[in-house]
């Protein structure tokens, strides 16, 4: 096994030399690579309570309920930030087929996989939701963070808002049905007294239901938020890609592991 302190002493010009061409060649490459800024959006999940209607109707047990929620909340939230339609709102919106440069048919098409494959959406370790959005100019960059985050948070408001109207509307047929009822009264074979108290029984019914569409109703019109703001995207003031620090290193690590290699290997066949 040769020494490699002896070969490096005696292959030094070499190792270096290929270090320093492929640093150089890769700071060349590196040059041509269109700089990424990133701008992030920082939030957090709203309480499940939140979207409750006694949290609403009942201010007694309002206090006993924190206002973020858990970061279980946000799995939902990050299940549905690749669906295409956040980012065929954010083309349109942002006018992303002229900012990108596509044209031709799928131009569109173009322009939302490449703001997609742009973006990401995701828990951090804190439990926060992150979206990020990489992009030639830094404000172009924050818009689109800002814009993303503004398309989920309305998503699942108008998820939670469809939930509520169905509800609304079983119950409004449930609360027909029994107005029917509490108007029938002409074919009755029961008692006076019991006939009251069926009577009596529907009236209490219908007064349960008229409370329940309205808190129901009361939920539609507030449309709470389903995540909480805490930090809007802004402009880097420098670009997040590439890394050249990273790039270089890595380079310049690798190119003196292979010089080294190369400087044993022709040391070996020297001494054969």
């Amino acid at each position: 096994m040769p020494d490699i302190l002896t070969i490096f002493r005696k292959w030094w010009r070499v190792i270096v030399a290929i270090c320093i061409l492929s640093t150089g060649v890769a700071a060349i490459f590196l040059s041509f690579i269109p700089k990424q800024y990133l701008s992030v959006v920082t939030a957090l999940p709203a309480s499940n309570v939140e979207s409750d209607k006694t949290r609403i109707i009942n201010s007694n047990i309002e206090s006993l309920y924190p206002n973020i929620g858990t970061a279980d909340d946000l799995d939902k939230v990050v299940g549905t930030s690749r669906l295409d339609t956040l980012y065929y709102t954010l083309v349109r919106k942002h006018n992303l087929v002229g900012h990108y440069g596509h044209s031709g048919e799928k131009a569109e098409y173009k322009a939302m996989m490449q703001v997609k494959n742009c973006s990401s959406v995701g828990k951090s370790e804190y439990g926060e939701l992150k979206v990020k959005v990489w992009d030639g100019s830094p404000h172009m960059a924050a818009d689109l963070a800002n814009s993303l985050f503004e398309e989920l948070q309305k998503l699942h408001q108008q998820l939670e808002s469809r939930g509520n109207d169905l509800t609304i509307q079983n119950l409004q047929q449930k609360y027909s049905e029994l107005q029917r009822n509490y108007t029938l009264d002409s074919s009755s074979i029961l008692s006076p007294e019991l006939e009251a108290l069926e009577q009596k029984a529907l009236e209490e019914q219908l007064v349960q239901y008229q409370k329940l569409i309205a808190e129901y109703q009361l939920m539609v019109d507030a449309n709470p938020q389903v995540l909480l703001l805490v930090e809007s995207a802004r402009p880097a003031m420098k670009a997040d890609k590439p890394d050249w620090l990273q790039a270089l290193f890595l380079v310049f690590f690798a190119s003196l592991l292979f010089g080294l290699a190369l400087a044993i290997l022709l040391e070996t066949s020297r001494r054969d």
